[in-house]
């Protein structure tokens, strides 16, 4: 990624790090922009704090967060509980580490809470919807493997893994229509401003 930025933005200085303890000074930067990451940190708001430390008083945050899941889809996560007495109880207790940090960004307005508690003042949190339809089983299984959804699929035994594809694919048809299997993502994208005592 970082190889593709250089030859998109050759003019730009593209640095590889931690996102979460950036080695550059205080009140540095006009704008940060993170898309679909401060859920993946460890701890959020110390994150989110640091990039508050980075921007100039007055500067923009700018984040992308996943909104609430299509309900049509539930039988998702039930399916992954019923396997998850086939794991470790550490890689049980991982995910579910994962998930919480994913609903803590899921509403308007505890994107608004999580940019108050390390003092930004948002000002813009709107959500995009974004239809989708999976041609086949086949395709919802592949797209699996593309996302963070590959962390719960990556523990499991071989065994376990054809398994749970069989009965998904059992699952899923609820909610087949004449084009394959519609799901509604929603992103919600926020903007901030950093204030000037932190």
């Amino acid at each position: 990624m970082a190889e593709r930025a250089r030859v998109a933005a050759p003019s730009a200085e593209v640095l590889v790090g931690d996102a979460a303890a950036l080695d550059l000074p205080d009140r540095s930067f006009d704008v940060v922009v993170s898309a679909f990451v401060v859920f993946f940190m460890p701890d959020p708001t110390a994150a989110l704090r640091e990039w508050r430390r980075l921007l100039r008083p007055g500067g923009r945050l700018v984040i992308a967060t996943w909104g609430r899941a299509d309900p049509r889809w539930s039988w998702e996560r039930e399916l992954r509980m019923e396997f998850a007495g086939e794991m470790n109880p550490e890689t049980v207790q991982e995910l579910r580490n994962g998930i919480g940090l994913l609903t803590r960004f899921e509403e308007p307005t505890k994107v608004e809470e999580e940019l108050r508690a390390a003092s930004f003042m948002p000002d813009l949190v709107t959500p995009h919807v974004i239809d989708f339809v999976f041609g086949g089983p086949d395709a919802w299984w592949e797209w699996n493997w593309s996302h963070g959804a590959r962390m719960f699929l990556e523990r499991l035994s071989a065994d376990a893994q054809e398994r749970f594809r069989e009965k998904a694919y059992t699952a899923m048809q609820v909610s087949r229509d004449g084009h394959g299997f519609p799901r509604t993502y929603t992103a919600l994208f926020s903007r901030a401003v950093a204030t000037a005592d932190r």
